[in-house]
């Protein structure tokens, strides 16, 4: 067997996206840089072609996830601390934009540490915007 991994869009507005991600161990080991969010197949982008992070709410039963942008060579836009409840707000400071480069594809992969049979969910609040540099 394999480990389960579900996403469900929970909103999908012309601007905003809630989704959540759910993930159920079954001690086969880790995920490895595994799609979790494909934004242009899950999401209605409009003329939008990225999406940046504003909020990640996550519960992970004892073990950790890395959040990354998928490309060429995947970049972390967010680590998750294993065990209890997390809620970080990233919208004052502008989002977590997606700040990789060659091969850039604008989907999100998850990367797990120490996933047994333990289970838990993220969701991410999302916002759709126009593809830019992060750099200014």
């Amino acid at each position: 067997m394999a480990n389960t991994i579900t996403t469900t869009v929970l909103l999908d507005g012309p601007r905003r996206a809630t989704v959540q991600i759910d993930i159920v161990g079954d001690a086969s080991g880790d995920e490895a840089s595994t799609e979790v969010l494909d934004i242009s197949a899950a999401l209605a982008m409009g003329d939008r072609t990225e999406v940046k992070i504003d909020r990640i709410q996550a519960h992970l039963d004892n073990f950790g996830a890395i959040l990354e942008w998928d490309a060429t060579a995947n970049v972390i836009a967010w680590a998750l601390s294993a065990g209890g409840d997390s809620d970080m707000n990233f919208r004052s400071h502008g989002g977590i934009r997606n700040s990789s480069g060659a091969g850039k594809t604008g989907d999100i992969d998850l990367t797990t540490t120490d996933l047994g049979s333990e289970y838990g969910s993220i969701i991410l609040h999302l916002v759709k915007v126009e593809g830019e540099s992060v750099l200014r």
